[in-house]
């Protein structure tokens, strides 16, 4: 990483290839432009500590894995599931809502002309644009987070694959300039956060065991 950035070394280092070619060149206002969208992109693109007075130590409690608000709470038979949007104003890390394992991960690129508006097109898209990540844990069962792509933003990157072991609040990917994401838990866990509501990735609680 460069900085505390999502911006990677490499980038950092086609940036200096290319403004070494427009100074070479003579191109100087094509050298201050690209200098002034490298800063822009690194303040967008800034890992944002967070930090909250009440810290999360229970295991069995769900964290949420974003920063956005709350859409739509669907709950089925088994399974409930968030509807939650990331605005691009936010810092844009995916973490991981509990510790546990990656059962799958999968991922989906292609056009941005199509795309649904309307939510149970949404949710259950055959074909979407972006990338869908698996976890199973033993205290908690499983989770899927399904990231979706905006029409602005670019697409979805897990940095973890099938079999990998991460702890609770590691970034494990991100969606660069916001998205929509779904998270997927047990209908044995109680939704905590209403419709409307603001999460905080990797400390907001999304989801607590029921009491029987």
């Amino acid at each position: 990483m460069f900085f505390s950035s999502y911006i990677k070394k490499r980038h950092f280092l086609l940036f200096l290839f290319l403004e070494f070619l427009f100074l070479f060149f003579g191109l100087e206002y094509l050298a201050k432009f690209l200098v002034l969208i490298f800063l822009i992109l690194l303040y967008l693109l800034r890992i944002k500590h967070l930090y909250n007075s009440d810290v999360v130590t229970d295991e069995g409690l769900i964290l949420s894995p974003i920063n956005g608000k709350i859409l739509e709470i669907r709950e089925a038979q088994d399974y409930v599931t968030i509807l939650v949007a990331m605005p691009w104003s936010v810092s844009y890390g995916i973490y991981a809502p509990t510790t546990c394992t990656v059962e799958d991960y999968q991922a989906s690129y292609g056009s941005d002309i199509f795309r649904h508006s309307d939510k149970d097109t949404f949710l259950n898209e055959k074909y979407y644009r972006g990338a869908e990540i698996t976890l199973k844990s033993d205290l908690v069962g499983e989770i899927k987070i399904k990231c979706f792509k905006c029409v602005y933003g670019l697409f979805p990157d897990f940095w973890v694959r099938q079999g990998d072991k991460i702890y609770r609040k590691a970034v494990v990917g991100l969606i660069p300039f916001g998205g929509t994401v779904s998270v997927t838990i047990s209908t044995k866990y109680e939704i905590i956060p209403k419709i409307g509501d603001q999460l905080l990735g990797g400390t907001s609680i999304i989801g607590r065991p029921k009491i029987i």
